[in-house]
C-alpha cells in the first residue's frame, strides 16, 4: 500500500466484508508483504553495491595483467635488442678477423714469393 489513506480503506472494507479478525490478518499479511518488498529492495541494493565492487576489483586486476604484459613486452624487446647489438659486434668482429685473415695469407704470400726469389737468385 502506498499511503496511509488507502491502508484504512482497505482495512474499513474488509472488516465490512470478513470481520475484524480476518481483517487485521490481511492487513498484518500486506504490512508483511511490504516489509518483505522493502528488504528485497534493500538487499538488490546491496547486491548490486557489492558486484560494483567485484567489477572495480577485476578491473583493477585487469589493469595489473596489462602493465605485466607491457613489462614482459618491454622484457622482450630488451633482450631482442641486445642480441641483436651482440650478433652485430659479432659480425663487426669476424668481418675484422676475415680482413686480418686475408692481410696475413697475402703477407705470406709476399713472403713467401719474395723468398723463392732470393732463393732462385742466389741459387
Amino acid at each position: 500500500m502506498t499511503t496511509y489513506d488507502e491502508r484504512n480503506k482497505l482495512a474499513s472494507r474488509a472488516d465490512s466484508l470478513f470481520g475484524t479478525g480476518e481483517a487485521q490478518t490481511l492487513m498484518d499479511m500486506l504490512s508483511t508483504g511490504e516489509r518483505l518488498e522493502i528488504e528485497i529492495v534493500k538487499l538488490r541494493a546491496e547486491m548490486d553495491q557489492r558486484f560494483a565492487q567485484i567489477d572495480q576489483r577485476f578491473a583493477q586486476i585487469d589493469q595489473r595483467f596489462a602493465q605485466m604484459d607491457q613489462r614482459f613486452i618491454d622484457l622482450q624487446h630488451a633482450i631482442l635488442d641486445g642480441v641483436d647489438e651482440k650478433l652485430k659486434a659479432a659480425g663487426r668482429f669476424n668481418r675484422g678477423t676475415m680482413w686480418a685473415a686475408v692481410a696475413t695469407i697475402a703477407a705470406s704470400v709476399v713472403a713467401a714469393g719474395a723468398s723463392i726469389a732470393i732463393a732462385v737468385a742466389f741459387g
